[in-house]
């Protein structure tokens, strides 16, 4: 993570890009975000990320095939990509870096 923030503005621009629809800090975004964090720390098999999350196998199912909805790709397409920008959500927050500074 150290190496990944060494340039914030990178950061920030990578984990917005790579999110697209993901990011945010509504529910919605969380739980799919959360869901997606456990499904590829369990290699993408439903099962064992339904068993970690204490949900059904078909509710896994459903969250994932609505994240690639919102992300305009399948997950294993750029799965470690992926899992380096919702790295960077749960450390840094999904909404750091989109609001403008008060003036």
């Amino acid at each position: 993570m150290a190496l990944l923030t060494v340039d914030s503005s990178d950061a920030l621009s990578f984990m917005h890009d790579e999110l697209g629809g993901l990011g945010g800090s509504g529910e919605t975004p969380s739980v799919l975000r959360e869901t997606l964090r456990a499904y590829l720390g369990c290699n993408c098999r439903p099962q064992d990320t339904a068993r970690t999350l204490f949900v059904a196998k078909n509710t896994v199912i459903y969250r994932v095939k609505r994240a690639e909805e919102l992300l305009g790709h399948d997950i294993r397409a750029r799965q470690l990509e992926l899992g380096v920008a919702l790295r960077l959500a749960a450390v840094i927050g999904p909404d750091a870096g989109s609001a403008s500074p008060a003036r």
